[in-house]
């Protein structure tokens, strides 16, 4: 389908970013909505993007074991920031809280 994104699950929570063409991108998100495995599901931000942030992860699941894992999502956090985006601070919250509960990530 062209899409990429990334899903983070911290304390129950989970933090999903999805990026590809907007009708795709629209028709999988109706898809989530409509599942009722979701609940409390929050939009942060929906708006066009020049570039993919997660064109080179791939499908899997992996344990984040270092800090250099934690860099694209960081640099779409800071994008957030430096453009005054609503709800980056959700963003900036949720990584900040996950790297000071888990010493293996400092």
């Amino acid at each position: 389908m062209n899409i990429v994104g990334l899903l983070v699950l911290h304390e129950n929570t989970f933090l999903q970013i999805i990026e590809g063409e907007a009708t795709r991108v629209d028709a999988l998100f109706s898809r989530i909505i409509k599942d009722n495995r979701h609940k409390d599901i929050t939009v942060i931000l929906n708006e066009p993007i020049k570039d993919f942030t997660f064109s080179t992860f791939e499908v899997d699941y992996s344990v984040l074991q270092n800090i250099e894992s934690l860099y694209a999502l960081q640099e779409y956090v800071n994008h957030l920031e430096v453009n005054n985006k609503e709800y980056s601070d959700v963003f900036s919250n949720f990584l900040s809280n996950l790297l000071k509960e888990d010493p293996k990530l400092s």
